[in-house]
């Protein structure tokens, strides 16, 4: 503390660690520079969206901006440094990243809110806090000001900072997440690498949609664009990809691999919309896809609701969530979700891994009644097997409906393990598997294999449910 009502932040608190740099970064290092601070959390859908606005901040202040990341605890394993570093590499984030496990500098600073910023000056004193997302001008403004007023006094620093980076292995898959199958091929979405891969069934690439590099553009087969390709829905010789970092719903034309957009403007929607076009409708950080009578649902994360885009009318329905992030039941507006990610359809009923309330949940076709499957709480994360009623998971990113079986296959991602739901039993049990799983982004079902999109192994796994035979897909 100085002169009464001043904060000055000299060093990072203790104990803590580094994410994605094996040298430590002492703030004195960003004398002369602003830094900005960002705490955030790489399961909050809202964290992911603010990255896009740092990084044009970070590209404009290329000599003067100096950030660092601060990752705040949502579940236990948040606080294992190289689990943070998948996602600190999923995210393609090159600032240094630091653990702050008991909240330390949260509490200092007063912050309640993921994703926050505070600005420090050229001389380390707090300026400014910024909490929630959509505050990048805001920001932008007070560094100009800051930087020209360093600069006029002949103390800013005009060297730009070295990129903190500690990479992935080579493979031929980078963060895979969302995976489909039509009868000859499968399709996979290689999120990190922004594409999307058509494959046989033995691994083999035979066709790859997307550049590689991030953006927003039609084109057939490589010449069209994706910024982390997530979810995909397979319907009538068209595959649907939830274009998350786009903000758009996408589809290619199988028959001759053409790339267009259907709906959303590549803009963050601000808010909850009617019904409307789609192709003019902006959407939220959309995760999850699942087809079913000529219609498309989507988990409309960013916005915590189930929308709709309707093949007849090419338009676009909020049909469940009123935006509330919470656990709540009922009909259409009057029911919550918590940043629904994972879809699957049912013979009645759309399953729904709501991952920010760690639970399950269900919309009934014939009257979009949304009910819960396996109950849930935001922040409270669980790992147990029984009847629903004591069944927990956490953080939950996708569903395969096995109508076949009588059972639902969940991918209980944080937990690193698959779970089994049998809604006739109204229990839930982990499969067993003699295999280390890395959070499993992705499940599903071809007659008698499970197929498991190991996502931080950047693998495929095929399991034989009949002999319990599991191999590892070698791409090639």
């Amino acid at each position: 503390m100085s002169k009464a009502s001043e904060l000055y932040l000299y060093e990072w608190p203790e104990p803590f660690a580094w994410v994605n740099t094996s040298t430590p970064f002492p703030l004195a290092l960003a004398r002369g520079r602003v830094t900005l601070i960002w705490f955030w959390n790489a399961h909050c859908v809202h964290s992911r969206q603010e990255l896009s606005e740092l990084k044009l901040l970070e590209t404009r202040f290329t000599d003067g901006l100096v950030i660092v990341g601060v990752h705040e605890p949502r579940y236990q394993a948040d606080t294992n440094a190289a689990r943070v570093l998948k996602h600190v590499n999923r995210l393609h984030i090159r600032f240094p990243v630091l653990l702050d496990p008991q909240m330390h500098l949260a509490r200092q600073l007063a912050i309640t809110a993921w994703p926050s910023a505070v600005l420090l000056d050229v001389e380390g004193r707090v300026v400014g806090i910024y909490p929630g997302a959509g505050r990048r001008g805001e920001l932008e403004s007070k560094i100009d000001a800051l930087l020209e007023e360093a600069a006029g006094r002949d103390a800013r620093s005009f060297e730009p900072m070295p990129q903190a980076r500690q990479p992935e292995p080579n493979s031929p898959l980078s963060f895979p997440v969302g995976i489909a199958f039509a009868e000859q091929y499968l399709y996979l979405s290689d999120s990190a690498r922004n594409r999307v891969l058509e494959l046989t069934y033995e691994g083999r690439i035979h066709r790859c949609f997307g550049s590689g590099n991030a953006g927003l553009f039609d084109g057939r087969l490589s010449e069209s664009g994706f910024n982390g390709p997530t979810g995909l829905a397979l319907g009538r010789d068209q595959l649907f990809i939830a274009d998350t970092g786009n903000h758009a719903l996408r589809r290619v034309r199988l028959t001759t691999g053409e790339v267009d957009t259907v709906a959303g403007t590549g803009r963050l929607s601000t808010g909850f919309l009617e019904n409307g076009l789609a192709r003019a409708t902006a959407l939220a950080s959309p995760l999850g896809l699942a087809y079913h009578q000529d219609r498309v649902y989507i988990a409309m994360a960013g916005l915590h609701q189930i929308w709709l885009y309707d093949l007849a009318t090419l338009s676009l329905q909020v049909i469940a969530g009123n935006g509330r992030e919470e656990p709540v039941d009922g009909f259409s507006e009057f029911a919550s979700f918590g940043q629904p990610t994972g879809l699957s359809a049912g013979r009645d009923a759309l399953f729904i891994a709501d991952a920010g309330t760690n639970g399950v949940r269900t919309l009934r076709f014939v009257d979009g009644a949304v009910g819960t499957a396996i109950d849930g709480q935001a922040f409270q994360e669980g790992d147990a097997d029984g009847p629903v009623s004591a069944a927990r998971l956490a953080g939950p990113r996708a569903l395969a409906a096995d109508p076949a079986r009588g059972v639902v296959w969940i991918s209980d991602t944080i937990n690193n393990k698959l779970k089994i739901y049998s809604p006739g039993k109204s229990e839930v049990k982990t499969l067993k598997l003699n295999y280390q799983l890395a959070e499993p982004s992705g499940i599903a079902v071809r007659g008698n294999e499970l197929w498991i999109v190991n996502t931080n192994a950047h693998e495929l796994l095929r399991l034989d449910l009949k002999t319990g035979k599991l191999a590892r897909i070698a791409i090639t």
